[in-house]
Parts: structure tokens; sequence; C-alpha cells
């Protein structure tokens, strides 16, 4: 399996996964889904009543969706969760002289050793600083690298926050994938970028 397959068969997991997510979202009475998932309700503060969407529910998806994909079987792909990273980060000022390792979100096996690394978010993230350090590592070998988010709405002006956000590097010949999706506004998916180089 080439890195060419192998980023196929991520990106036909995140499509499902978003679909699964949206589908999810819009019947959350889990009368048309196959997931067992169910989105929860704030009940208190400003977003009482509205259902919450982190990125623990948009990694439970992808979970499931990989799960059952005839390509990760046919290849024989694994997964693992908060999966420790190979270099060495310091998150906060107070830290600086005690850097530690990391976590990401997901990480996809073949034959033992990590093809690709995944970071997912929910909303327009208030940081993507720490994701992107982790997934700009060269420290973490030559391994596919996506970050996935998930919005409720989104429009042009959430495109350019999201990416005032991420940090100005040269462009590069490494790429971190974006796949980002709102599942109230499937113009927005056009829109974004799907690449960041460094």
């Amino acid at each position: 399996m080439d890195k060419e397959q192998l980023k196929q068969v991520i990106d036909k997991v995140v499509k499902h996964t978003f679909d699964s997510i949206t589908n999810l979202f819009k019947n959350n009475d889990n009368s048309q889904n196959l997931t067992k998932l169910y989105f929860p309700k704030y009940v208190h503060g400003v977003n009482s009543g509205e259902i919450r969407v982190s990125e623990q529910e948009l990694r439970q998806l992808f979970i499931e969706e990989f799960s059952k994909d005839t390509d990760v079987i046919k290849f024989n792909l694994r997964y693992s969760v908060e999966t420790p990273t190979q270099g060495w980060y310091v998150f906060s000022e107070e830290r600086q002289s005690n850097g530690r390792s990391g976590n990401f979100d997901l990480a996809i096996f073949k034959d033992g050793e990590i093809v690709s690394v995944i970071e997912f978010k929910a909303g327009n993230a208030q940081s993507y600083k720490t994701d992107l350090e982790k997934l700009t590592n060269t420290e973490e070998g030559d391994s596919l690298r996506f970050l996935v988010n998930i919005l409720v709405g989104a429009d042009k002006g959430t495109v350019k926050s999201i990416i005032n956000k991420f940090p100005s590097v040269a462009n590069g010949n490494r790429i971190v994938y974006l796949r980002f999706h709102s599942m109230n506004n499937p113009e927005f998916d056009k829109d974004f970028p799907t690449e960041y180089k460094y």
C-alpha cells in the first residue's frame, strides 16, 4: 500500500464520517442512523438546550467508519487513540524547561508502524497551535498527517478566521491534509483549503 492509496482510504473514511455526523446531528433521535452515538444537549448557560458537538463524537464516528471500511479491512489497517508522540513538546509558558511527550488523537498503523496521524477538532477552535505543532514536527516521521474539523455552521468569514489562526510558514514540501466540514453549509467545505504546507 503506497501513500496515495492510504490517503484515498483515509479521505473516504473522513467523507463517510462527515456524512454520518451530519446525519446524526440532523436526526438526533437516531431514527435514521446506524450508530448508537447520541449528541447530548447543554443544560446550563448560554448554550442551554443546544446540541453539544465535540471532537470526541467526531473521533468516535471516524473509528466506527474506519472499522467497517472494506479497504481498511483489506489492507489490515489498525488504529490507536491518544497515541504518544515521538517528539517532545512545550505547550505552555510555565513549562518551558519541562518538555513532554504529547498525544495524537488517533494514529493509523500498518504492520505495526504508524502510517498516519490525525488530530480532530470541533467548531472554530480558539487555537490550532498545539495540533499543528505536533502535525508539522518532522520528528514524527514520514506518516500522512491530517487535521479533521467539524463545524455546525460556517461561512466565508469562518474560513478566514480559521486560516488566520494557522502559523505562517514558507511553502515547504511536507503537507498536513486539512479536512473541514460544516454540517449546515456544504459550500464551506469547497471554500476551505485542503492542504497546509510546511
